[in-house]
């Protein structure tokens, strides 16, 4: 929560910024595996382990499609307001909803804009990411264990050089790039049953409206991986 008032400071102290909004989503990884969460509005979050949800974000809304957010509002369009009534919607980083998340290797961390969460299911999100993470060998079956952590992992996440590619893509990027091209697609498909369809409809039973929304998508994959320190001869 520090973190997102910090930035939300330095956007009001700046001059060049006299307007805008934004909602919020910020974490903080810690060596022991815990990862602190501060999100406000309805951008979010996903926690995997292998099949399952771990955890997720709750979204934050005043109203239908009017998610909590950071505001700068002129104080001439704050005063119109103000003469006809009207009262503007501007929340606070101490609004944020905190969340603590405790991960191990080969857990899967999505973090995303409302145009994933209004397009995609939770469920669908965690189905893509199943198939991909064990089509690549990250996640193995075992007859007896069940669905482990495999051992392609670690050079599977190794960082890719970004100006040239070398070896391709790494998993966490390639896992974020399906997931905004197939949001996207489903975000102009006139006959998705989308989150955001079913949401409209239960605010407005008459509208009868099926589809995605076409907003702004911006997704981040994060996979953990275990570390081994090297013993330091005395």
């Amino acid at each position: 929560m520090d973190l997102i008032q910090r930035g939300y400071t330095d956007v009001i102290d700046d001059p060049k910024i006299t307007a805008g909004g934004s909602t919020a989503c910020v974490a903080l990884v810690h060596e022991n595996g815990r990862i602190n969460i501060a999100n406000l509005g309805d951008s979010g979050f996903m926690h995997l382990r292998q099949q399952h949800i771990r955890s997720r974000f709750q979204p934050q809304l005043h109203d239908f499609n009017t998610p909590y957010q950071l505001s700068l509002v002129p104080p001439e369009l704050r005063a119109r307001s103000e003469m006809f009534g009207g009262r503007m919607l501007i929340d606070s980083p101490s609004d944020a909803r905190q969340y603590t998340c405790w991960v191990r290797s080969g857990d899967v961390l999505i973090f995303a804009t409302d145009g994933l969460w209004d397009n995609f299911e939770y469920w669908e999100v965690q189905k893509l990411v199943y198939m991909e993470m064990t089509r690549r060998r990250a996640w193995v079956t075992d007859d007896e264990k069940g669905i482990g952590v495999g051992d392609a992992l670690r050079e599977l996440t190794e960082p890719v050089d970004s100006e040239t590619k070398a070896g391709g893509s790494s998993l966490q990027e390639m896992l974020a790039s399906t997931i905004v091209r197939l949001a996207k697609l489903y975000s102009a498909h006139p006959l998705k049953d989308s989150p955001f369809a079913r949401m409209l409809r239960r605010h407005n039973p008459l509208e009868g409206y099926r589809g995605g929304k076409l907003d702004d998508i911006c997704v981040m994959v994060v996979i953990p991986v275990e570390t081994t320190t090297p013993a330091v001869d005395d």
